[in-house]
């Protein structure tokens, strides 16, 4: 937790790394807590020494288990959180995650995403076994052994199993009345920006008009 000065209570963001993780974006964490935010960040399940085996739809799962432990009152109070002040800002996979959190709880408020893909996308409806199976092998060679249990055939079976909680168009009715912000990079060959301009369109045709790229 990088605590912002002052007696607070501060709002308070979430800052979720991409994935692997080899960057941590932790200057924005200092940049934050200077302007008056705390920050709190963590590692998923199965990254970078935390217990378990990595998957999509567990990191997920911790997002939301992070918002709702520092929401708690004793936690809260001694780090000086505002628990009805709280954002969620993630680099590409925390990019997604960002945006699939602030879908789900309704505690977080609003949320980043920088370069944030659709992990949906990856595995489209009908996608042959070799298109499936190729996939597998760029996220596994990606993960680079630094997540534990993140194989190419487990990944893919769990954007499979959880292909309806992973779709963040699908997901958008949550994000009403919630500030999204949208940002990509015209260079990026990863997460390119037409994909993001695409998740845009797909809200504001959920009648989200609050969404910024």
């Amino acid at each position: 937790a990088y605590e912002a000065r002052g007696p607070g209570p501060h709002p308070t963001l979430i800052l979720l790394h991409g994935f692997p993780g080899n960057e941590r974006n932790l200057d924005l964490a200092q940049a934050m807590r200077r302007a008056g935010w705390n920050v709190v960040f963590f590692h998923y399940r199965g990254a970078w020494g935390s217990g378990g085996d990595f998957s999509f739809s567990g990191a997920l799962a911790d997002v939301l288990a992070v918002a709702q432990a520092i929401s708690e009152p004793e936690w809260a109070q001694t780090h000086r959180v505002d628990a009805d002040q709280i954002a969620v800002v993630g680099h590409s996979m925390g990019g997604f995650l960002a945006l699939a959190a602030a879908s789900r709880d309704p505690k977080i408020r609003c949320a980043v995403s920088m370069a944030g893909p659709n992990l949906a996308s990856l595995i489209p409806p009908g996608a042959s076994p070799a298109l499936l199976e190729q996939t597998g092998m760029q996220l596994e060679a990606w993960a680079n052994g630094r997540l534990v249990g993140a194989t190419g055939p487990a990944l893919i079976a769990d954007l499979s199993q959880h292909a309806s909680e992973l779709d963040l168009i699908e997901l958008a009715p949550g994000l009403q009345g919630k500030p999204i912000l949208l940002l990509g990079g015209t260079s990026d060959e990863v997460v390119p920006p037409d994909s993001i301009q695409e998740l845009k369109e797909a809200y504001g045709n959920a009648g989200k008009d609050d969404v910024e790229m």
